[in-house]
């Protein structure tokens, strides 16, 4: 099973959205867990409404990315964890890829997907490369 976690403040159509292009592309078992990081505008219910499916861990107050992110993962019952943002959408098979990937090479701790922009331009700043000294002062194109 792949988990996605997503942390969400005050992003409820972004959030639906991401949900919606999750469920519907994933070709494996998946659970989501959203934690909403005291939102005002909805989105926990709405989350609950539209995705029954999906765990809504509700904060009274905003945790910042790094407490929220734990407390999620603390749910998440996966063999791999999918870190989502709220405005990232999936193509379909997308996680099933990630997974399978991980599933054959037992030498690699984590993946990544490629990062497209809305107007299908690759996001130059999702590329990277070993981390070296080098590398760090170099800008892909």
């Amino acid at each position: 099973m792949v988990s996605a976690l997503v942390v969400s403040r005050n992003a409820k159509e972004d959030l639906l959205r991401c949900l919606k292009t999750f469920f519907a592309g994933a070709d494996v078992p998946v659970e989501a867990i959203v934690v909403d990081d005291d939102s005002s505008d909805g989105s926990a219910a709405a989350v609950t409404d539209e995705f029954p499916q999906a765990t809504v861990l509700v904060q009274a107050k905003n945790l910042g990315y790094g407490r929220a992110a734990n407390i999620g993962l603390e749910r998440c019952q996966g063999r791999f964890v999918l870190l989502l943002s709220p405005d990232v959408t999936l193509d379909p098979q997308c996680v099933g890829r990630l997974a399978d990937l991980l599933l054959t090479r037992p030498d690699a701790g984590a993946v990544g997907p490629r990062v497209v922009m809305p107007g299908g331009r690759l996001d130059p700043d999702a590329r990277r490369a070993f981390p070296m000294p080098r590398c760090s002062t170099r800008r892909w194109a």
